[in-house]
């Protein structure tokens, strides 16, 4: 790996080369390690939604039929399994966050297939749902709220729950949705 950690993936990834992430998936087949981080800790998926090519995470999100998971050990000593899809960067950015923020239907409709957690927060303690809520993406907004188990009194660290986020930004769809 270079200096910043980053894999060939991720920066065909960041550069929206489809042609040449799908080559790299092919040719390491099972052995291409999805939930790599570089120093920012963001994977190839993380990458790519954050510069606008939602076919590369497409393309990422369907290599494999069953994500990757990786073990944690909390600091009370509880080992939990997470999916690498849940990943979040150091600023605590899931992927879900990252697609709903962009609008990316599709993407957003295979994470949730792929069940990730919509209650996980980022440093502000934004989950996704306070992303949609402020967003005019009504369709991102009620496949979030079909999920069993949203929090919709989540709040971040300002106090404000995803309806504070929908009425402060003006949008009275979701406000209704909420």
């Amino acid at each position: 790996m270079e200096a910043s950690h980053l894999t060939p993936l991720h920066t065909a990834s960041a550069s929206g080369y489809r042609d040449i992430v799908g080559l790299l998936l092919a040719h390491s087949g099972a052995a291409i390690d999805l939930s790599s981080q570089d120093r920012g800790g963001n994977t190839a998926l993380h990458l790519a939604l954050a510069n606008g090519h939602e076919e590369v995470a497409v393309s990422l999100l369907m290599a494999r039929q069953e994500p990757p998971t990786y073990t944690t050990v909390t600091d009370a000593g509880s080992v939990t399994s997470v999916s690498a899809l849940d990943s979040q960067n150091l600023q605590l950015h899931t992927p879900l966050m990252s697609a709903v923020q962009s609008g990316y239907l599709s993407v957003v409709k295979i994470l949730l297939d792929r069940k990730v957690n919509v209650n996980l927060a980022d440093e502000k303690g934004k989950t996704a749902l306070h992303y949609a809520a402020a967003l005019e993406m009504h369709e991102i907004l009620s496949l979030l709220l079909g999920v069993s188990g949203v929090d919709l009194e989540a709040r971040d660290s300002n106090n404000t729950t995803p309806l504070h986020e929908a009425s402060s930004q003006g949008r009275p769809e979701n406000v209704k949705m909420l």
